[in-house]
């Protein structure tokens, strides 16, 4: 299962506050797909409940969904986040 660092949760809270998303609602974790296909990555999207067959996890004060298409991509990983010009970034850590 995906490990949400402190400064992540703090990173993501701050963004879904930014963004005027309810309180409520959790992080998506889920496959992503340029337009044209290509490589996969992991996308990531504020919702309001999980999806059917999503692991669902709470950490630092985060509801995280993990759909399962990345299951095996986000097993063991680390979401931290990491210094950027004017902000912070989030990083996956594996």
């Amino acid at each position: 299962m995906l490990t949400i660092t402190p400064h992540a949760a703090a990173v993501l809270v701050s963004n879904r506050q930014s963004a005027g998303v309810p309180d409520t609602y959790g992080v998506r974790f889920f496959a992503a797909i340029p337009p044209g296909g290509g490589v996969r990555g992991v996308a990531v999207a504020f919702v309001s409940e999980a999806e059917p067959g999503d692991e669902v996890t709470e950490q630092e004060g985060v509801t995280a969904f993990v759909a399962p298409e990345v299951t095996v991509i986000l097993d063991e990983a680390v979401l931290d986040s990491a210094p950027v010009d004017g902000g912070e970034e989030l990083v996956i850590h594996r």
